[in-house]
């Protein structure tokens, strides 16, 4: 898969796309998670809630450190 600039996934019809960045912030509030992620372009926050997301997925974003 291609990487997609952060300014440009909402111009695309995709349903999944590759984002490649850092971890600018991250908020963990038990069920939900959010990581905002940014690159040259941007800034996107990713959600996660448990038991609606991968639980191996749910779980590294714990780990994941800002």
């Amino acid at each position: 898969m291609e990487r997609s600039y952060i300014k440009d996934i909402f111009k695309s019809k995709k349903k999944e796309v590759l984002v490649k960045g850092w971890v600018h912030d991250k908020r963990d509030l038990g069920k939900i998670r959010f990581l905002l992620l940014r690159d040259v372009t941007g800034i996107i926050q990713i959600t996660a809630i448990k038991d609606k997301t991968n639980n191996k997925d749910f779980e590294l974003m714990k780990e994941i450190s800002s």
